[in-house]
């Protein structure tokens, strides 16, 4: 799983970097392509934000097993 976090946070910074660097310029197109990476990014920012979730809860039934039913509804994921 850490894997998989440091993959999306190299994207989401990639995904900045680029938005950033079209944000400055002048066109109608790298303004458009601008919003588009801001698009991404906030995708990935969420995507990252549900793995973390997913972590959490995975360590926290990993010593609380008795509380899965609490999750099973919420993250079906989870529940593994």
């Amino acid at each position: 799983m850490t894997n998989i976090i440091e993959e999306i946070d190299r994207k989401i910074n990639e995904t900045r970097s680029l938005m950033h660097y079209y944000k400055k310029k002048t066109t109608p197109l790298d303004k458009a392509k601008s919003v588009n990476l801001e698009n991404v990014l906030n995708q990935l920012k969420e995507e990252r934000k549900k793995i973390k979730y997913d972590q959490e809860v995975e360590e926290f039934l990993k010593e609380h097993p008795e509380m899965s039913h609490m999750f099973e509804e919420e993250n079906p994921k989870s529940s593994k």
